[in-house]
């Protein structure tokens, strides 16, 4: 059998950050690896698939690392081209090869790690779900198709989902002190974000929410 020899090139951590799976959990359990670095692609998010190249709508939940400014893994070191972590990296990392998928497409299809898995706290878990259930994905969507039929009174209702969103991060944030950078993953990314892949953009100026068109959306999470 052919040894597999990486090149070292980067390639793989700059093109997506892995997703996890349920086995990761150790990466927290064990290792102590701070929520902070991780965030939530939520059911019926549009999100970039790198396999097909092109734009998709999860089907399910995935736990992502961040992504740093250049849009890099969060723990890739670009100059040395290594990996931060690399000794307790994610499965998905160990099983990716650049010339080679087989192995990770094998990985991909066993059990995702989730929101569920991390989160015992019975006070979060009731946040969260709560959160699911006004502000998914498939609502959100609903509600944005229905403003070419409704005009304003469909782009009040987008409004009233995107405030609620927001003041729910702002809240459990304040309230509970829970870091900020913990919100993508408690919630997933902003509804504001989301958004900009429908050619929106939520403008805020204090307390006032304004819906506008937004000229270029950007590319969507990996």
């Amino acid at each position: 059998m052919k040894q597999r020899i990486c090149k070292r090139c980067g390639r793989c951590c700059r093109v997506t950050p892995p997703s996890l799976l349920e086995d990761d959990i150790v990466l927290f359990r064990e290792h102590e690896l701070d929520y902070g670095y991780v965030y939530t692609i939520r059911a019926g998010e549009v999100v970039w698939d790198n396999l097909e190249d092109r734009l998709i709508t999860s089907s399910f939940e995935l736990l992502k690392f961040k992504e740093s400014e250049e849009g890099y893994c969060i723990f890739y070191k670009h100059e040395e081209k290594s990996c931060m972590i690399y000794d307790i990296r994610p499965i998905q990392c160990r099983a990716f090869f650049c010339t080679d998928p087989g192995e990770f497409y094998k990985i991909f299809e066993r059990p995702k790690l989730t929101r569920y898995h991390l989160f015992k706290d019975s006070n979060i878990m009731r946040l969260i779900e709560e959160h699911e259930k006004k502000c998914n994905h498939d609502l959100l969507d609903k509600m944005i198709k229905q403003i070419e039929q409704d005009g304003e009174a469909a782009v009040k209702n987008v409004l009233s989902i995107l405030r609620y969103d927001h003041e729910l991060r702002l809240a459990v944030k304040t309230k509970l002190n829970i870091p900020e950078e913990y919100m993508d993953l408690i919630f997933g990314r902003p509804l504001s974000k989301s958004i900009e892949y429908y050619g929106f953009k939520l403008q805020r100026e204090g307390n006032t929410f304004t819906l506008t068109l937004s000229p270029v959306p950007p590319k969507a999470p990996a």
